[in-house]
């Protein structure tokens, strides 16, 4: 029934203050109007169109804490690239924070019966796994292509102090004093496609080793990171070995959620344990990764499809415009 009908009805049914008391309950039910999404500008990359987009999405703030989760944001970006491999390609990253308001703060804790209502669906326990930290990636991906189309990276901060993380389509990090840490290891497998290197068993992980930082036994030779390995090291590789965290580059046993059959390349990496750091395989998979997304040859002179021809005295200059860094330069072998 149309509105105007209805209040015909009300009108002929009921009194003026009964008709008044009934407009005022319409008005109420609603409830407030919904709080607009606020999208904040953290770095601006001197790459122009060729940067890394990364959007921050904050999960489980509630409108009062919008000032908090622009202030965490911002601490989160710079502490990660403060180092490297991260550092180098910082100059290319564009960083924007995106607000979106949730009725609740925090994230669900099944596992201690404990829920909030919260706009992304974050919750601990997945998987059965307490720190596996994770968020409803749609509904995410959904509202960044609303507010900040041109998105490369999303990484969603979670209004929870407790331990925990993901990667994938997004990054997942939470509060935890250890954030920077746990955001570096995530982008690991955001970035780079890196395998988590522990030994701790999860049967719902699929089967295989197409992750640059592992080999089954059955992949050791040849060993997609041969290059990295001396020609003095055993494959595999025995623990006995290590000389620190990072060296030598072998083929440790224990990875991928096994204690045996997956290898690792170093005896500990951030892959590993967030105390290590990168080892020189997982770290140059994540170099390739962000120059492949943020590093442009933007012209060249002579054009490809140019006939050029060379004599003594008589030779053209050539020329790479590429995208700007203050580190980068390009050398002519």
């Amino acid at each position: 029934m149309a509105r105007a009908q209805r209040f015909a009805g009300l009108r002929r049914s009921a009194t003026r203050r009964a008709f008044t008391a009934l407009c005022l309950c319409c008005v109420v039910l609603p409830g407030r109007p919904a709080i607009a999404d606020e999208l904040q500008p953290l770095r601006s990359g001197i790459g122009a169109e060729d940067n890394l987009h990364v959007v921050v999405v904050s999960e489980g703030f509630t409108a009062a804490e919008n000032a908090a989760f622009f202030a965490a944001a911002a601490k989160l970006i710079d502490g990660v690239v403060a180092a490297d491999p991260f550092a180098f390609f910082a100059p290319w990253w564009h960083v924007d924070a995106l607000f979106v308001a949730s009725a609740q703060g925090g994230a669900d804790h099944p596992g201690s019966n404990y829920w909030v209502d919260t706009t992304f669906d974050a919750r601990f326990g997945s998987g059965g796994i307490a720190r596996l930290l994770t968020v409803a990636n749609g509904k995410v991906i959904a509202a960044v292509a609303k507010n900040a189309p041109t998105f490369d990276l999303i990484i969603v901060l979670v209004n929870d102090a407790t331990y925990g993380g993901s990667g994938g389509p997004v990054s997942v990090v939470s509060r935890h004093p250890l954030a920077i840490d746990i955001l570096r290891h995530e982008l690991g497998h955001t970035f780079g496609g890196l395998a988590d290197e522990y030994e701790d068993a999860n049967p719902s992980y699929p089967v295989g080793d197409d992750e640059p930082n592992v080999a089954t036994a059955a992949h050791l030779d040849p060993l997609g990171w041969a290059a990295w390995v001396e020609a003095t090291t055993p494959i595999p590789t025995p623990i006995t070995l290590a000389q620190d965290a990072s060296h030598p580059i072998g083929a440790y046993e224990g990875a991928r959620y096994h204690s045996q059959g997956f290898f690792r390349p170093a005896p500990s990496c951030i892959m590993r344990s967030l105390s290590s750091p990168w080892c020189a395989v997982c770290s140059e998979a994540m170099v390739a990764a962000m120059a492949d997304r943020a590093l442009r040859i933007r012209s060249v002179s002579p054009p490809p499809s140019a006939k050029v021809s060379c004599v003594t005295g008589h030779c053209p200059t050539f020329t790479v415009e590429s995208t700007p860094h203050p580190a980068l330069a390009i050398d002519w072998a």
